[in-house]
């Protein structure tokens, strides 16, 4: 690629600075400025492109990356739609389903547009597709994910985190939701939902942990926790008639077969451990932004999948606030 492709990253956060980093190992990519609307914090992350006129940078550049917290991706993304600039946001693709809503009136065809949801591309999942789409489980009866840590303990009154307004769902939100894709990347369209939503430790203001189980048409359960109150956790596993798959912290086991009767006793099958290849989620994803701008690829995750990850937070949300069940069928942008 002769001429890179020149972004403006709106986000100098922690996850601004993994992906500035990222982008800077990937042939045909380039930070051309670092905006943020104080000019002191922009200065201080970059002297020399740093910069705090968003609209300025965006008459330079060809795309942007945006890292902000959640409830401020709407008032970003709407700028630089109307810049007609391509968009890669890192996931939740808004704060609010409303809000997602209300942009996808005003999407452009041309433009790219891609939402950062990087798990779904980890090679533990790129293999569990693999195994469900290969019937190695027979039919899939349940799966079980937990993706959690204890960052309630460690989040102060001035991160976004913390608060209930700007967080409001707490951990389902920003884990969560990674859950929610990987659900549709594996199992397809959700029926119906039930979560409860609650705040344990007391340590922010914010929900610290959930409940939810997703039901599909075809008697497939999935209950998945994402919580911020408990020692790490990383946890999914899939049952199904003929065996079970095991990710524990991105390693993968499969077991096949039901218990054998030795000697009068039942004796369970042996899980085995599956040979991955070794990926970078992330850098995949930005390479294929690029890409995918250059006209050589499509993005996997659009608008669409980032609109139908946030309509399951949304009826997470409500279902907590009215205690009962929610369908899918409510939500008429719900696509699958």
């Amino acid at each position: 690629m002769k001429t890179p492709v020149k972004l403006c990253l709106i986000g100098l956060g922690n996850f601004g600075r993994l992906l500035d980093r990222k982008i800077g190992r990937i042939k045909g990519l380039e930070i051309s400025y670092y905006y943020h609307p104080d000019t002191r914090k922009a200065k201080k992350f970059s002297p020399e492109k740093g910069i705090s006129n968003l609209k300025n940078a965006l008459k330079n550049v060809d795309g942007v990356i945006i890292t902000t917290p959640n409830d401020a991706h709407f008032g970003n993304i709407k700028r630089c739609i109307e810049a007609g600039k391509h968009i890669y946001v890192e996931k939740p693709v808004t704060g609010f389903y409303k809000d997602a809503l209300k942009l996808r009136h005003l999407l452009p065809e041309k433009p790219v547009f891609m939402v950062g949801h990087n798990q779904r591309r980890e090679s533990h999942l790129r293999e569990a597709k693999k195994i469900l789409d290969k019937n190695k489980l027979g039919k899939i009866i349940s799966a079980y994910f937990n993706v959690s840590h204890g960052g309630a303990f460690s989040f102060t009154p001035d991160q976004w985190r913390y608060g209930a307004k700007s967080h409001r769902e707490g951990p389902l939100m920003t884990l969560g939701i990674h859950l929610m894709d990987t659900a549709h990347y594996l199992f397809g369209r959700v029926d119906s939902v039930y979560a409860r939503i609650n705040n344990i430790s007391g340590q922010t203001e914010a929900p610290d942990c959930n409940a939810v189980v997703l039901g599909y048409k075809n008697g497939i359960s999935v209950f998945m926790q994402a919580n911020y109150n408990m020692p790490s956790e990383e946890i999914c596993v899939i049952h199904g008639t003929e065996g079970t798959l095991y990710i524990n912290r991105g390693k993968l086991s499969l077991r096949i077969g039901r218990d054998r009767r030795i000697n009068g006793s039942f004796v369970p099958s042996e899980p085995l451990p599956v040979k991955l290849r070794k990926t970078d989620s992330i850098k995949e994803e930005l390479e294929e932004f690029r890409d995918a701008i250059t006209g050589r690829k499509k993005v996997e995750t659009g608008f669409n999948e980032g609109l139908n990850a946030l309509a399951l937070i949304e009826a997470c949300y409500r279902s907590n606030k009215n205690n009962k069940v929610v369908f899918m069928k409510d939500f008429k942008n719900y696509r699958i």
